[in-house]
């Protein structure tokens, strides 16, 4: 009797374990894309999309990711990240001292100062990246389409503090913001890459 109890135990077990190496296959199998997490302080708390995480690769599903980093005598961070199949996104977060027992903490940890500079260095080159595909249109605006029916200008956003400028397209009608969208395109540029608001008024 003891014997049979042990053998069905063992049977529960084997297919306990077959079940969760099946569904963990399964799961891991979605996991095509991957977000590139560096933070600074390295001691600080991560969490991704609410669950705790660690920094460097991690592997995930398609979506959209929220980071909040927090730490102790810091002020907290979060960014929120969209990540497509086979594709990493690089997400890099550095924390400011807000106590007066932090205020000097990157002079004395150049550790954490290092990571600093390399999460700076990548802002810079993403926001150089982002400037050079508008700079060619810069240069061409204010335009004005034919028979005065858009006008096409740039600007920056209060608050914006990537300083990349918004695209501006104002026309009395929805069917005339259009076209001004149509005429960024025929000048060869992407209009995915580039921030664009529309602005409903007459242009006189």
């Amino acid at each position: 009797m003891n014997r049979r109890k042990i053998l069905i135990t063992c049977a529960v077990v084997v297919c306990l374990i077959f079940i969760y190496a099946t569904v963990y296959v399964i799961d891991h199998k979605n996991l095509t894309a991957s977000l590139d997490v560096q933070v600074t302080p390295v001691s600080s708390i991560i969490k991704i999309n609410g669950n705790t995480s660690s920094a460097g690769n991690i592997k995930v599903k398609p979506g959209t990711y929220k980071i909040i980093v927090t730490r102790n005598g810091f002020g907290s961070q979060s960014k929120t990240v969209k990540v497509a199949k086979n594709k990493t996104v690089y997400v890099g977060i550095y924390l400011l001292p807000d106590s007066s027992s932090t205020s000097s903490w990157y002079s004395t940890h150049p550790g954490d100062q290092r990571i600093l500079e390399a999460i700076t260095g990548n802002e810079f080159d993403s926001i150089s990246s982002q400037l050079s595909a508008y700079t060619p249109l810069l240069k061409e605006l204010p335009f004005i389409g034919p028979g005065l029916d858009f006008r096409i200008d740039y600007g920056n956003e209060s608050g914006n503090k990537s300083n990349i400028p918004v695209i501006y397209i104002t026309a009395p009608t929805a069917a005339a913001q259009q076209e001004g969208l149509t005429w960024i395109k025929s000048q060869g540029y992407d209009t995915s890459k580039l921030i664009i608001k529309y602005v409903t008024e007459s242009i006189l």
